[in-house]
């Protein structure tokens, strides 16, 4: 008999406080009965947060009346089989609230039996164990807050045997460890079960959560809920450490096996769209703290199971949710493999025996998901018996498996028994084969109940090997009745819809309609009257086999199909209108009426129709060869009709054959062929066309020929080495291929000029600016300052521009940059001196074609002055090494085709400068007429490009010179150093002048492709033009200090240059 103790009592354990109640506020070890409290009368427990009840024997409270349970401390057994934290006996009116900690556990720990460094053994040893556990029926709420841990084999976190009329609450942690154990199992429930937090189950056939009765409230999940019979969730990188009882498969996350009367939503907190409002939701809890629901299960068990072996069950409608819905998962739920050899399965519904019927619809908003190592994977799988109208995800359904030969990754599975008439996808759904011989399977029905799969997001079948025909989107052979797959119109800003992989219909009369986006992948349709539609903007690329009937494809829009198109020689029929593009080819077609209202009929091989008919805004694409094969000439057994306007695209396949006549159209009857007209836009640029009909024949032909050269607009280098290139054309069938398509005169001469060498005089260009800025330095005024030391050190810099326009030869972007070091002497002649000089030079041509040189020059010097004249002459010889790159790059239809042409070469260059000038002025303005010549002489090698194929070319050596005379004036202010008194010296003056070109020219340059005739590029040659100078120099008799501004008129254009001189008195 229990004894009530005053507080001051040591040992006291127990109090009845005036809220009317016993608690518990200290340790105790001795078990707790509620008809036991207050001498018999039986009251209400509270093990208070400084209280424990911890026991070695026994259950430590036990509700043997009608009163409440309630824990905010510690309640802890151990090494007790049959023992609870809480339990309830009999039938009961009480609330079992747990807001602490409750532990029922044991003190085996597994051990490494065999020194793999891993466990070995059972998860447990002992058994039927629970932290709380409700024997009979129960009037009142179960709510656990805080953390249940047990441990033992046949054993539960929260086990209830009869019905709870009230609610079921899980917000807490709640981890079972053992065999056969499970984290929560209730029966019935009459209000709402609410299950957040964590529950966790690890054992074989361990189950998180198991919902056996009925629920007439709702059941919200929003917690991380798991279930495991593995020791490690991650599988280690050492598999041979793998023992099989570290592999144990477990039961699903949660397993509901009855009725829910209002629905199961897998939830998420609310969006935060009131930041004044903590429960937008209005479920009675702050946003904040609502979790977010996360079922897992590891190992082949599904995470979640929704089924009865032995009766059927219904979902009903969740409330104000404006769908009507039975189930929506906002959360996620994912079934994980883990190990080779395991199955990954997410969610299942049905199939276990019993009917499942789920009121309204199935939404998914989050995602369901499995995954597989090497074995299959079903990401939702509706089996034998389940039942609803309507599945809708705008999340993501997916499956990541199938890793080993004939293993498969299904997505959406709708077994045989089951019914589903629609679906719609907003999300995606997607199917991965980890290895090609596997297979991938976005949605597959075998109910023959699918009747509709619109489609307004993503569904893939992906990772099969291509052409195998397992890489299926949608599998719809089962449906008998007939069946629409439809791609719809999404607005502006989202991302156009798209189904990857096969679509496979049944043998009733299907429809595939394509509003909007791309499908790539085949079609199969059955043997019923079928129809596929394209429209908007939609495209399809693939093969479509109809089933031999009076079928249809249809296209509007501007919408495209790009495959093949087999019509099995039913009488169908292909129509398009607008701006819509059929591009490939038509077999078992014999039987089948072509009417082109608009757009373009593009074959790819030849064709037989019934009929053909092109209206006034169609467009017949043919494709020209001497080979039968390679053409897509059309026989039309029937009438070929063109109304006024319709046109005729013609494509070349072969430049070394394209000249001659070819029959295009050959048909039993013509109408109106006289008024076809050939549209250019199609013939290749390079060759016109002429059409020749013969209407009592039925046969349209076309006769091409090779444009004259004078007809292509090229310029003149283009047109000398025209013939040369269409001649090395026939040697590489896919840069023929990009001039076969060029049509406009722009791009053929920009696909002309990437062919041709540097020829325009780039290379000489920046070695003639980079010399004459360097050797300038010497006509630098002297300053009035007579430097005592004889021997002087002299650097310079420098960096400068030029360009050209593309004219008649090629355009060019030129930037150099040099170094130049070197001594000077004085004596009694004048100044002598020796400079080494590095000068780098790149000219872009085109996009990306360029030329670097480096050049490396020696160069000696003279330089004197008598009183107002002054002089100067410099010789130097430099050696310069070239390393060219030129890219072609074109479309050869949807190929990329890109040659790269590298060439590198060597050269010499010789130049000599010389010139005088005469200074006259007042002590502070002055003014210098000058003179100067230059010549400058560059000498290339021959080369041969590499990497390029029948665009490689091998040039020869050429040698561009030029002698050139300047005669200029400069102006200008001593700012410093004309006074007495004056220690250094400033100068700024201006110069302009005139640059003759007296003789020399530019090198032209001869070339020829592989072993073809060779032909010779002239250069435009250099012009005269003006210069202008800006120039500082200032110093002491110690240093000297000079910079350069300049600018100089050439090839029509400006080039620029910058020096910077400095010498130092030795």
């Amino acid at each position: 008999m229990y004894r009530y103790l005053m507080a001051g009592t040591a040992l006291a354990a127990l109090a009845a406080p005036a809220a009317a109640q016993t608690t518990v506020d200290a340790k105790r070890t001795e078990p707790v009965r509620t008809s036991q409290l207050k001498e018999g009368a039986g009251d209400n427990v509270k093990v208070t947060k400084n209280g424990s009840i911890e026991l070695t024997s026994g259950s430590a409270i036990v509700v043997d009346s009608d009163h409440d349970a309630t824990n905010e401390g510690k309640i802890v057994v151990t090494n007790v089989d049959g023992a609870s934290g809480i339990e309830s006996t009999g039938d009961r009116q009480s609330d079992i609230v747990n807001t602490g900690t409750i532990t029922v556990d044991e003190t085996y720990t597994p051990t490494d039996v065999d020194n793999d460094k891993d466990l070995d053994g059972p998860f447990a040893v002992g058994t039927d164990r629970a932290g709380i556990r409700i024997r009979g029926n129960l009037i009142g709420n179960i709510v656990n807050s805080g953390k249940i841990t047990v441990e033992g084999n046949d054993s539960a976190g929260i086990w209830v045997a009869g019905v709870v009329d009230g609610k079921l609450v899980h917000d807490g942690e709640t981890v079972v460890l053992g065999d056969r154990s499970v984290g929560i199992e209730v029966h019935d429930v009459t209000g709402d079960v609410r299950l957040a937090g964590t529950v966790a189950a690890t054992g074989e056939d361990a189950i998180a959560a198991r919902f056996a009765g009925d629920l007439d409230g709702t059941l919200v999940v929003q917690g991380t809920i798991t279930s495991t019979g593995y020791r490690a969730v991650t599988a280690p990188a050492d598999l041979s450490k793998v023992d099989d009882d570290d592999v144990l498969q477990g039961g699903s996350a949660i397993l509901i096996e009855g009725d829910v009367a209002k629905g199961i939503r897998f939830a998420v907190p609310p969006a935060d769209t009131d930041k004044d409002d903590p429960d937008e939701d209005k479920d009675g809890i702050d946003d904040a703290k609502e979790g977010t629901a996360k079922v897992v299960s590891y190992g082949a068990a599904p995470a979640v199971v929704i089924g009865a072996t032995g009766r059927d069950i219904a979902i009903g409608a969740l409330p104000a949710t404006g769908t009507g819905f039975g189930i929506i998962v906002d959360g996620s739920i994912s079934g994980q493999g883990v190990y080779g050899g395991i199955d990954g399965n997410g969610m299942v519904i049905g199939g276990r025996g019993g009917g499942v019927a789920v009121a309204g619809g199935i939404a998914v908003n989050g995602s369901i998901g499995a995954t597989s190592k090497d074995s299959n994977a079903t990401g939702l799988r509706l089996g034998a018996g389940a039942a609803t109208p309507e599945l809708r995800n705008s999340g993501t359904i997916s499956a990541s498996g199938g890793g080993r030969d004939a293993t498969r990754a299904t997505a959406l599975a709708i077994d045989a028994g089951a019914s589903l008439p629609y679906v719609r996808n907003a999300g995606t759904i997607k199917a991965t084969a980890l290895k090609d011989t596997s297979s991938a399977v976005a949605i597959v029905d075998r109910s023959g109940t699918l009747r509709l799969v619109d489609n307004s997001g993503q569904i893939s079948a992906t990772g099969a090997k291509a052409d195998t025909g397992r890489n299926i989107a949608v599998d719809l052979t089962s449906v008998a009745a007939g069946a629409t797959v439809r791609q719809t119109v999404v607005g502006s800003g989202v991302n156009a819809p798209g189904i990857k992989g096969d679509i496979l219909f049944g043998s009733g009369e299907d429809r595939l309609e394509l509003l909007d986006g791309t499908v790539a992948g085949d079609v199969s349709f059955g043997a019923g009257l079928d129809r596929f539609v394209l429209s908007g903007d939609a495209s399809f690329a693939g093969k479509t086999n109809f089933g031999g009937q009076a079928d249809e494809l249809t296209l509007s829009g501007t919408s495209g199909f790009a495959g093949t198109a087999d019509f099995a020689g039913g009488a169908g029929k292909l129509t398009l209108g607008d701006k819509a593009l059929f591009k490939g080819r038509l077999v078992g077609s014999e039987n089948v009426a072509v009417v082109v209202n608009g757009g373009a009929l593009d074959l790819r091989s030849p064709t037989t129709v019934s009929t053909l008919a092109v209206g006034a805004n169609g467009v017949v694409v043919t494709t020209l060869s001497k080979d039968p094969a390679a053409g897509s000439g059309i026989t039309v057994t029937g009438n070929a009709s063109f109304a006024d306007g319709a046109k005729l695209k013609l494509r070349l396949t072969d430049i070394a054959e394209a000249e001659g006549i070819y029959t295009v159209i050959d048909a039993g009857t013509l109408t109106g062929a006289g008024a076809l007209k050939p549209d250019v836009a199609l013939v290749p640029f390079m060759y016109e066309a002429q059409l020749a009909v013969d209407q009592a024949a039925g046969l349209v032909k076309v006769d091409i020929d090779r444009k004259a050269t004078d007809q292509l607009g090229l310029n003149r280098a283009q047109t000398t080495g025209y013939d040369a290139l269409y001649a090395a054309l026939a040697e590489d069938d896919d840069v023929a291929g990009v001039f076969l398509g060029i049509t406009e005169k722009d791009p053929f001469r920009e696909a002309v000029a990437q062919t041709l060498p540097d020829h325009a005089g780039g290379a000489f260009d920046g070695l003639s600016l980079g010399i004459r800025t360097f050797a300038r330095r010497l006509a630098t005024p002297q300053g009035p300052f007579e430097r005592a030391e004889k021997l002087s050190l002299v650097f310079d810099a420098a960096a400068w521009d030029s360009s050209k326009d593309e004219g008649e030869t090629a355009q060019y972007d030129l930037d150099g940059l040099g170094f130049s070091g070197g001594a000077e002497l004085k004596t009694g002649l004048g100044t002598v001196g020796a400079t080494a000089t590095w000068l780098w030079n790149r000219h872009d041509t085109l996009a990306d074609n360029s030329l670097i040189s480096n050049t490396y020059e020696g160069a000696l010097y003279w330089r004197g002055k008598w009183g107002a004249l002054s002089g100067f002459a410099r010789g130097s010889y430099g050696f310069a090494s070239f390393d060219g790159a030129r890219y072609f790059n074109g479309k050869d239809g949807d190929q990329t085709v890109t040659r790269t042409m590298d060439g590198q070469w060597s050269g010499n260059t010789t130049s000599f400068v010389a010139g005088a000038s005469l200074e006259a002025g007042s002590q502070f303005v002055f003014f210098r007429p000058s003179v100067m010549i230059d010549y400058i002489r560059l000498s290339e090698d021959g080369y041969v490009e590499t990497g390029g194929e029948a665009l490689n070319l091998t040039v020869e050596d050429r040698t561009s010179g030029e002698l050139a005379v300047n005669v200029g004036t400069a102006v200008g202010a001593d700012l410093l150093g004309m006074r007495r008194r004056d220690k250094n010296w400033l100068r700024i003056e201006a110069e302009g002048g005139w640059r003759e070109i007296l003789s020399g020219e530019l090198g032209a340059t001869t070339a020829h492709f592989g072993d073809g005739e060779s032909f010779t590029l002239t250069p435009e040659q250099r012009a005269n033009g003006w210069y202008a100078r800006l120039r500082g120099v200032g110093g002491t008799e110690f240093y000297t200090i000079s910079g350069e501004l300049s600018a100089e008129e050439h090839n029509d254009q400006i080039g620029y240059a910058l020096r910077a001189s400095v010498s130092f008195a030795m």
